[in-house]
């Protein structure tokens, strides 16, 4: 059984232990602000040609992105951030043309969020069967 100074001790230190968690929570949050926005990238896969186009990250819940238009197809593909790292965790996204594929991959930000780079692999396994890995450097808007 608890004594009432136990008691005490407990319910002074429940006050501490939510204001930490809730600047935790903060942190978090205005870290993925600086790195929501659009970005011009350029984009090498596989030893072919270099894409260039406009991708947009934007929040996605704590410690999640979203980035848009991915691989020049309109694909949303989920990130984890972790600090200014992040991964493409591997998940099954639809392109534009109804193409399924499966991607993951990893990147990290810099300059405060005014650049970003990561590298991906990209598979599908329909006629028109696809597997390669991919590369992309991109600056902010």
């Amino acid at each position: 059984m608890y004594s009432f100074a136990k008691l005490r001790y407990l319910v002074a230190l429940l006050p501490l232990t939510l204001f930490s968690a809730c600047s935790l929570l903060e942190e978090d949050f205005e870290t993925l602000g600086r790195f929501e926005g659009s970005y011009i990238v350029s984009e090498a896969c596989g030893g072919g040609l270099t894409d260039f186009y406009t991708i947009t990250v934007r929040r996605a819940g704590s410690n999640n992105l979203i980035i848009e238009n991915f691989f020049n197809q309109k694909i949303e593909a989920r990130a984890v951030l972790n600090g200014d790292n992040f991964r493409i965790e591997p998940q099954a996204v639809r392109s534009e043309t109804g193409r399924i594929y499966d991607i993951e991959g990893a990147g990290v930000f810099s300059d405060d969020g005014q650049n970003i780079s990561f590298s991906f692999q990209i598979r599908n396994s329909g006629i028109n069967r696809l597997e390669q890995s991919c590369a992309v450097t991109g600056e902010r808007l």
